[in-house]
């Protein structure tokens, strides 16, 4: 870093949550980063951001080559992520890229050994997995509060394909890799990948209600080698948003509804006895604030203490890459699928 700043670089702008999460790095690290280049292959996107960050386009050599440049923001395709990554890797360049992390395994495996001999640090942005709710009860399962997972159980949902507010790329395989499953779908896969830790199979159904390419609507069941089962279902066709988790184990239960903004938590124990129903719990217990993925990427860059939460690790991306890409065989086939 040059005078304790901090140099990115936003590669793409294609992602609905770059007008999200780019104004939330600008407010928190103000004064502490700068913005060296844009580059998108398409000219309007790169002309708005420019505009935004107040700083140049540029093409990706360009911005590998620039020695200043300390990381890579990427935002783009989901088709463009395995060669960004690659080659951000070998520019020495660390990486922060938005879900999902590739299109497929192979690609993953690529990207693992980038990440690996080059040894830049990496984060992807699994944003479900750090909000407040879940993380209290992770932790509750971790604790052995819960005792052994039995099932979990997420829903994720909204309506942006039947009011038509997603353009066609995000329904075109060649672009982002498939439908509702490899886009609003990886909350779900990423928290069944992260509170069930080791899966095994998959059988996935899919539905298309508004005549795109890919699926609007997504269900997967999930298979864990402790015996867990896990389904994370999605649509964009819902009335509204919908946001709910609910874990099972052999000594109580968990609830979750809400989004990180507006989320309920609620517990069912032993101690309540077999008839009782869920209690909420005190907010106190489990409201903070979340940092996003990306506030955390640049934070522990500039406090030069890298660490990665659990669930925005490389491995557990790839696991994610696995689990859909097993998934849209499994829709496809109509079998369940071994994971490997």
């Amino acid at each position: 870093m040059r005078s304790g700043k901090l140099t990115l670089a936003l590669a793409g702008a294609w992602h609905v949550h770059t007008r999200m999460y780019i104004p939330q790095i600008n407010e928190l690290f103000s004064g502490r980063i700068e913005w060296a280049y844009v580059c998108d292959d398409d000219a309007q996107r790169a002309e708005e951001y420019s505009r935004i960050l107040s700083c140049p386009i540029a093409d990706y050599d360009t911005v590998l080559n620039d020695s200043t440049v300390d990381a890579v923001i990427i935002e783009a395709e989901t088709y463009k992520h395995r060669d960004l990554i690659v080659k951000a890797c070998e520019a020495d360049k660390h990486v922060y890229c938005e879900k999902i992390m590739c299109m497929n395994t192979a690609e993953a495996m690529d990207i693992r050994s980038a990440v690996e001999r080059a040894g830049v640090k990496f984060l992807v942005s699994h944003e479900s997995l750090p909000v407040s709710g879940y993380a209290y009860i992770k932790k509750l399962l971790d604790d052995g509060e819960l005792g052994d997972l039995i099932e979990i159980h997420f829903r994720r949902a909204h309506g942006m394909a039947r009011l038509g507010r997603l353009n066609d790329e995000w329904f075109k395989k060649s672009v982002a890799g498939g439908g509702a499953l490899i886009d609003l779908g990886i909350h779900g896969v990423s928290m069944l990948a992260h509170f069930g830790e080791d899966p095994v199979a998959v059988s996935a159904y899919l539905n298309n209600y508004t005549g795109h390419e890919t699926e609007d609507s997504a269900t997967i069941m999930v298979k864990f080698a402790s015996g867990a089962i896990g389904t994370a279902h999605t649509d964009m066709m819902s009335l509204g948003m919908h946001n709910n988790l609910e874990l099972i184990g052999t000594k109580g239960q968990a609830l979750a509804i809400g989004n990180e903004r507006n989320m309920q938590v609620f517990r069912l124990t032993e101690a309540q006895g077999y008839d009782s129903g869920y209690v909420p719990v005190p907010e106190e217990e489990y409201a903070s604030k979340t940092l996003f993925p990306v506030t955390h990427f640049v934070g522990s860059l500039l406090e030069d203490d890298w660490n990665v939460p659990a669930g925005l690790d490389l491995e557990t991306a790839i696991k994610v890459v696995k689990i859909v890409d097993s998934a849209y065989l499994s829709a496809e086939t109509g079998k369940s699928v071994a994971i490997n």
